[in-house]
């Protein structure tokens, strides 16, 4: 079982490696989440504009030259107006926004090789730390042209060099 302590001391260790990187940044959620909530950015780079093969729901084409990946990671809050909080740390949902060529027409990024595409600039520019991959919340990200988004379901990965056993009894 990992303590509070531990877990907090994983989280502080992946902020820290996380905030060495070039193309990451990050900043303190602020308010209820003052020194336990970070919002990590991490820049994914130009050239994205362009069509992509869909999945499951259509074609994609974007307009956007550059993309931003956005999550957080936060204490395990169960009620924060009572100030209760878990023995975990979150790794939220991460959205990528989109600008669509033709919104009423548009395929659904989810599924798409864009999608493929952004997960695995997540995962080259942080370095391996976070990985990244597609989200049924993403078929939500439609609801109008000015904010659409991709939704990512977001982990932090588990080093090639490292023990599955090892990672399992400080990570579970």
């Amino acid at each position: 079982m990992t303590t509070n302590t531990q877990t907090y001391t994983i989280a502080n260790e992946l902020l820290t490696q996380l905030d060495t990187l070039p193309a990451v940044s990050i900043a303190d959620m602020g308010g209820a989440y003052a020194g336990r909530g970070y919002e990590i950015r991490v820049a994914l780079g130009r050239g994205w504009a362009g069509m992509y093969t869909g999945g499951e729901w259509g074609d994609v084409e974007i307009t956007d030259d550059a993309l931003e990946f956005v999550t957080h990671i936060t204490d395990d809050v169960w009620d924060i107006e009572q100030g209760v909080h878990g023995d975990a740390y979150n790794i939220g949902e991460g959205t990528v926004a989109l600008t669509y060529a033709d919104f009423d027409e548009a395929g659904l990024a989810y599924t798409s090789a864009l999608e493929d595409k952004i997960c695995d600039a997540i995962a080259r520019a942080t370095g391996g730390l976070l990985s990244a991959e597609g989200s049924e919340q993403g078929m939500q990200g439609m609801d109008s042209a000015e904010e659409a988004y991709l939704s990512l379901d977001v982990a932090q990965s588990m080093p090639a060099h490292t023990d599955a056993r090892w990672w399992d009894s400080h990570y579970a």
